[in-house]
């Protein structure tokens, strides 16, 4: 059996701060956001998500709320990538997930995304990829930023059996 592959991308909005390790995008904010109603997550969703809020309440912070718009995104991300073979933060077209947060009008202060690809079992599948994020500063700074309050997270299989994984942050 060949061995399970590793791969992860540089994440974006590691602080606020623009640096030259990330990317931050910080727009003006619109209006509040609407409370909303209860997310449905697949199980490996679920899975990302609740190791993420776990690593969260380790270091003391708040746990992200899931959050519909954000999910059908991050879904939307994992989708396209598992469809046309690539992995990165920016499309072939040049769109990243800040245009996709504008093209959907998500308002946020700042806004981050953790993108992972694997070949694992559905059942290690996302704890490999929290294990890859924990390990990576940008990512680690994603999962870690405490102006984030809220959460999506994408799972998709592509044709191989690869895991495209994307979580996507906003405060």
């Amino acid at each position: 059996m060949p061995q399970p592959i590793r791969l992860f991308a540089l994440s974006l909005a590691g602080a606020l701060a623009l640096s030259g390790t990330g990317c931050a995008s910080l727009f003006a904010k619109a209006p509040a956001k609407a409370e909303v109603a209860p997310v449905a997550l697949t199980q490996e969703e679920a899975d990302v998500f609740n190791a993420t809020n776990e690593f969260r309440k380790a270091n003391n912070l708040p746990e992200l709320k899931p959050d519909v718009k954000l999910v059908a995104l991050a879904r939307q991300r994992s989708r396209d990538m598992a469809a046309r073979d690539y992995f990165s933060h920016v499309s072939p077209e040049g769109g990243d997930v800040f245009a996709s947060m504008r093209d959907e009008r998500i308002t946020y202060w700042a806004a981050g995304e953790n993108l992972a690809r694997n070949n694992f079992p559905a059942e290690t599948s996302a704890a490999e990829a929290m294990d890859g994020w924990r390990k990576s500063p940008e990512h680690r700074a994603n999962l870690l930023h405490p102006a984030f309050g809220h959460i999506g997270v994408g799972v998709a299989k592509a044709k191989d059996g690869k895991a495209y994984i994307t979580e996507v942050f906003t405060d």
